[in-house]
């Protein structure tokens, strides 16, 4: 059952707020390669449960030399001990780094990452039962983790959430609320092109 799957899921531990900038950096690029780099270095440094330097300064290093082998090899205890930026290792798996790919074993570790409150989990858990990837299609739980991603500030999820309603799948069709979370994500994307713009003149001075 949706609702039952969606609604176990309490998140007990409480996240630290992070830098902005770094929440719209890893919102905004596909997670690809470099990209992915750069959000688990941000998801790792600012994660709700402490996370030893060295052993993720160690997997930063594998990852940026392309021996994903080495940085699944030291991600995997990590995530095992319930550090949820650690179980972000489920890109690892969507990408077939290191490992076979395998979509189900990918939607095991962001399920265990988005039950904590790590909102890239819960809108790629989301995006799982939106696209029955590794796991059974069900619209009503990929509503609940797109609704607990975009109530973090998530942009993307804010539009997927968006196209549900306009669809209405996993939620009746609603006017109103599609206009609203289409509206905030794409403030949210007009915020970052700023900052970025910004960023990029600073850069040049």
């Amino acid at each position: 059952d949706g609702s039952t799957d969606g609604g176990v899921a309490k998140v007990a531990t409480v996240t630290p707020p992070r830098p902005l900038i770094l929440d719209i950096l890893c919102q905004t690029f596909p997670m690809r390669r470099l990209t992915a780099t750069i959000c688990l270095t941000a998801l790792m440094l600012f994660a709700a449960t402490p996370v030893v330097a060295g052993d993720f300064e160690d997997a930063d290093a594998a990852y940026e030399a392309g021996n994903y082998e080495e940085t699944y090899r030291l991600l995997k205890p990590l995530a095992e001990q319930e550090h949820a930026a650690a179980q972000e290792a489920g890109y690892v798996y969507d990408f077939g780094e290191g490992v076979p790919a395998n979509d189900a074993k990918a939607v095991y570790w962001w399920r265990k990452a988005a039950e904590q409150g790590e909102y890239w989990s819960q809108f790629e858990l989301a995006k799982s039962y939106d696209r029955g990837d590794g796991i059974p299609e069900n619209d009503l739980t990929a509503v609940y983790w797109y609704r607990r991603a975009a109530e973090q500030g998530h942009t993307f999820a804010m539009n997927n959430l968006g196209e549900m309603y306009d669809q209405g799948h996993g939620v009746p069709e609603d006017d109103v609320k599609v206009y609203a979370w289409f509206s905030v994500a794409a403030l949210g994307l007009i915020w970052w092109g700023r900052a970025n713009q910004a960023g990029n003149q600073q850069a040049t001075k």
